[in-house]
C-alpha cells in the first residue's frame, strides 16, 4: 500500500491540498512523486494562519564542496557569494520579485567528518547562523553527482544534532547538480542510494527540492522554493532560533575552551622563564622546539654549548635487527652489571636503504612532514562514457621533474601500475589497460590512461610517488545508471592500515608482476641532463 503524506503539515489543519506530495511505499522503501496539485487555504481559518513574513532568512548548511554558494547565488539571481572559501558565516540580501531574501552561508563540514573532529570555530559558526532572530528555513544541500553513504550521513546527523532536534522540522534538503541526472527523476537518486539518503528525506518529513545551478534563467525554480518556505513558516507557525538551552551550553563549552587556551598559555610562559634554569641537554631541547630570537647572546650560547656525558660503565650494546618481539623485549633489559634501566635507544639504519625502500610507517611520516613540492589533482572533476579512455590526472604545480621519480598507481590497495626504474609493470587485470604518459613526465605531470572503461573500474584510486619524499593523489569513480556516464573526482583521505596492504601489494607486483622494459625513459633522462634536471631535484 502506498501511503500519500504531504511534505507540509500545518498544525492547525488548514492544508487542503500541498503543491507537491510524496508518496512513500514504506514496504519497499521507495519515493514517488505525484502530480503538482493547487494549494486552497480556508479563508475562514485565516485568523489562525501567521502571515507571511516580510522578509525570508534562510540558513544554507551542508558539508564542504555541495554547492551551498551556487545555491545560494541562484536564489538571489546574482554572483553574490565568491568562489573563495571562508571560516566564517556570510550573509547576503537581496529581492526576490516582492520577497526581501537574506542568506546565510555556512562554513561546511567534512563529508566524513564527525562533529569532535570538526574544528571549534566551525561549530560555533554554525550555532550562530541560527542565533536571534534566527532563519525561517535551513536549506540543507547535497550534491546529487556523488554517492550518499552511511559515513556521510552519520556526519550530517552529527552537525544536525548540534542545532537541537526541533532543526529537522524546519529544514529543507536541497539537491544540486541534478542537471547530472539527466532525465531521470529525483526520486530515482534516492531510491538508488539507500538507506543512508532516505533516512535524511524522512528526517525532514520529506521536504526537499531540486535547483539546477546552470539554469539561473528559470526563475519558476526559485519561486516554488520560496512557496515552499512560506508553507514551512506556516507549517511550524514561525521561524526557528536556538533555543535558550542550547546557547547556555554553548556559551559554557566556548568559556571552557577559553579557559584551556589561558591555561595552556600560561604553562608554556612558564616554561619559557624556566628554561635557563634547566640542565644543557634539556635547554638544547627546549631551543629546537620553541627557538628563541637570534639576537644578543642566546644563539652563542647554544652554538657553542658542550654537552658532557660521564658514566662509570658505558653500558650501551647492540640488539639483534629485525627479531621476534619477545627477543626484542628482551634484548631491552639491562645486564646484569647495570642498574637503573636503559637511559637511551638508538636506532641506526642505512640511509640509502631507507630511501630505496621505504615502509609503509616511513613513508607516511615523509607525506606528513614532507618539504618538497605538493601532488594535487589535475582538475575538480569530469566524467566519461563507457568505452572510453579516461585520464587519472595530477601533477607538481610547481612542476618537479618527475622522470626519475618511482610511480605507483592503486586501485582501493591493489597496484595495477609500478613505474621504477625505467621499466613498467601492470597489475592483474589491468594487462594493456593502463599505461603513463611519460612526455609529460618532465614537466611534473603524471596522468594515468584508463583503456576502456567499465563497470568494474569502480572505486578509489591513488597515485603514490616516491623519491626523496612520499606524495599521495587520490581519486574516485563513480558511475550513474541515469545518463549511463562515469565521474570522476577527487577521493577520500587514505587509511594508514590501507598504506600497509598498498606496500605488500607492489612488493608482490615487483616479484612476480608482468615487466615491460620502457624505452622512451632513456631519451627522457638524456634530455633532462641536459636541461639540468638537478635544479628540479634540488626542490625536494
Amino acid at each position: 500500500m502506498i501511503h500519500i503524506r504531504p511534505y507540509h503539515e500545518l498544525c492547525s489543519g488548514i492544508v487542503l491540498l500541498c503543491s507537491s506530495l510524496i508518496g512513500c511505499n514504506r514496504a519497499k522503501g521507495t519515493f514517488v512523486k505525484c502530480f503538482d496539485v493547487q494549494l486552497r487555504l480556508v479563508m475562514a481559518a485565516s485568523a489562525s494562519i501567521p502571515p507571511y513574513p516580510p522578509e525570508i532568512r534562510l540558513v544554507l548548511l551542508g558539508s564542504v564542496d555541495e554547492g551551498k554558494r551556487s545555491a545560494g547565488n541562484t536564489i538571489l539571481g546574482r554572483e553574490e557569494f565568491s568562489s573563495q572559501k571562508t571560516a566564517e558565516c556570510v550573509t547576503k540580501h537581496g529581492w526576490v520579485g516582492p520577497r526581501q531574501v537574506t542568506v546565510i552561508n555556512t562554513p561546511g563540514w567534512g563529508r566524513e567528518q564527525r562533529l569532535s573532529q570538526t574544528p571549534v570555530n566551525v561549530r560555533q559558526q554554525l550555532l550562530q547562523s541560527v542565533f536571534p532572530p534566527g532563519a525561517h528555513a535551513l536549506i540543507l544541500v547535497i550534491r546529487a553527482d556523488r554517492n550518499f553513504t552511511e559515513s556521510n550521513r552519520v556526519a550530517l546527523q552529527d552537525h544536525m544534532e548540534l542545532l537541537g532536534e526541533r532543526v529537522w522540522d524546519h529544514t529543507i534538503v536541497l539537491f544540486t547538480c541534478v542537471d547530472w541526472l539527466g532525465d531521470a527523476p529525483i526520486e530515482k537518486f534516492i531510491t538508488s542510494e539507500g538507506m543512508p539518503l532516505q533516512w535524511v528525506v524522512e528526517k525532514s518529513s520529506y521536504k526537499y527540492y531540486c535547483i539546477n545551478n546552470s539554469d539561473r534563467a528559470d526563475t519558476t525554480q526559485v519561486s516554488r522554493l520560496l512557496e515552499m518556505i512560506e508553507m514551512v513558516v506556516a507549517g511550524n507557525q514561525g521561524h526557528f532560533e536556538l533555543d535558550r538551552e542550547t546557547c547556555e551550553r554553548e556559551k559554557e563549552r566556548a568559556e571552557d575552551q577559553k579557559k584551556a587556551i589561558q591555561v595552556m598559555q600560561q604553562r608554556a610562559l612558564e616554561m619559557r622563564k624556566s628554561w635557563h634554569t634547566q640542565p644543557p641537554i634539556m635547554r638544547r631541547q627546549s631551543y629546537l622546539l620553541n627557538p628563541p630570537k637570534m639576537s644578543g647572546g642566546t644563539y652563542a650560547d647554544i652554538k657553542d654549548m658542550k654537552i658532557e656525558v660521564s658514566a662509570e660503565e658505558p653500558g650501551a650494546y647492540l640488539t639483534p635487527p629485525l627479531t621476534p618481539f619477545t627477543d626484542r623485549c628482551d634484548s631491552m633489559s639491562p645486564p646484569p652489571s647495570m642498574s637503573g634501566g636503559t637511559h637511551f635507544f638508538l636506532s641506526t639504519g642505512e640511509h640509502g636503504d631507507l630511501t630505496q625502500h621505504p615502509t609503509p610507517s616511513s613513508y607516511h611520516n615523509q607525506s606528513k612532514h614532507r618539504i618538497g613540492p605538493k601532488l594535487v589533482p589535475s582538475y575538480d572533476q569530469h566524467s566519461c562514457s563507457p568505452g572510453d579512455d579516461p585520464i587519472l590526472s595530477c601533477h607538481f604545480p610547481s612542476k618537479t621533474n618527475a622522470v626519475v621519480m618511482e610511480i605507483r598507481w592503486f586501485k582501493g590497495t591493489d597496484c595495477i601500475y609500478l613505474y621504477k626504474d625505467g621499466q613498467e609493470r601492470e597489475g592483474r587485470g589491468y594487462e594493456g589497460r593502463v599505461s603513463l604518459s611519460k612526455g609529460k613526465l618532465k614537466k611534473g605531470s603524471i596522468n594515468l590512461t584508463l583503456r576502456k572503461i567499465q563497470q568494474n573500474d569502480i572505486g578509489n584510486y591513488v597515485c603514490q610517488i616516491l623519491h626523496e619524499h612520499g606524495y599521495e593523489c587520490a581519486f574516485r569513480i563513480n558511475y550513474s545508471p541515469y545518463n549511463n556516464k562515469f565521474v570522476i573526482y577527487p577521493g577520500p583521505h587514505i587509511a594508514d592500515e590501507d598504506r600497509v596492504k598498498m606496500e605488500a601489494s607492489t612488493q608482490d607486483l615487483v616479484s612476480g608482476g608482468p615487466q615491460i622494459v620502457d624505452q622512451d625513459r632513456m631519451q627522457l633522462e638524456a634530455s633532462t641532463q641536459d636541461s639540468g634536471s638537478s635544479a628540479y631535484l634540488s626542490t625536494f
